[in-house]
């Protein structure tokens, strides 16, 4: 007979609050950017002029992140040892976001924004992959998490295309 899950509100509200505090960190450093240095970058058509579009695209993404977290944590029928790889792999991946954010705001660097983002999105794929062992729901949010962030990724990669002056390394 299966064993049931209890789940508190703190196991609900602690991954989601975790992933929103990764997402001010990246707001931390580009909300006070965005009007100024990433406003004066030429982007491509497709992306509004407003900010607004861009910052709930990234807040879902860490939504869903935190939520990918929940089922992970709370899947009960997996080796422990899968459930904590999984774990272990959204965590960096989290960390590395948050990296993305500090490198492309923080230090103006579009470029190596790029680079974070191909590893990102690697990680983002394996611990997709890792999670079909643990939580079939998990892999299902990793997948709109890939795919909007390779999204945000593409649009990275065209603001390098369309600001070959930016310096490489930012600053």
């Amino acid at each position: 007979m299966p064993t049931q899950v209890r789940l508190s509100s703190g196991h609900l509200i602690i991954p989601i609050v975790l992933c929103l505090a990764a997402a001010g960190f990246n707001a931390f450093f580009a909300l006070p950017l965005l009007p100024t240095w990433y406003a004066g970058l030429i982007k491509p058509a497709f992306l509004p002029v407003d900010t607004f579009p861009f910052v709930m695209v990234v807040l879902f993404v860490y939504l869903l992140l935190g939520c990918s977290v929940i089922f992970i944590w709370h899947a009960s029928r997996m080796a422990k040892h899968d459930q904590l790889l999984c774990l272990g792999l959204i965590i960096f991946t989290i960390i590395l976001m948050g990296l993305w954010g500090y490198i492309f705001f923080g230090l103006k660097s579009p470029f190596l924004g790029v680079m974070i983002s191909v590893f990102v999105i690697s990680m983002l794929i394996a611990t997709m992959l890792q999670s079909v062992k643990v939580s079939f729901g998990a892999m299902l949010l990793l997948t709109v998490v890939v795919i909007l962030t390779f999204l945000i990724a593409y649009t990275n990669y065209l603001i390098v295309q369309f600001n070959p002056s930016l310096p490489i390394f930012g600053i």
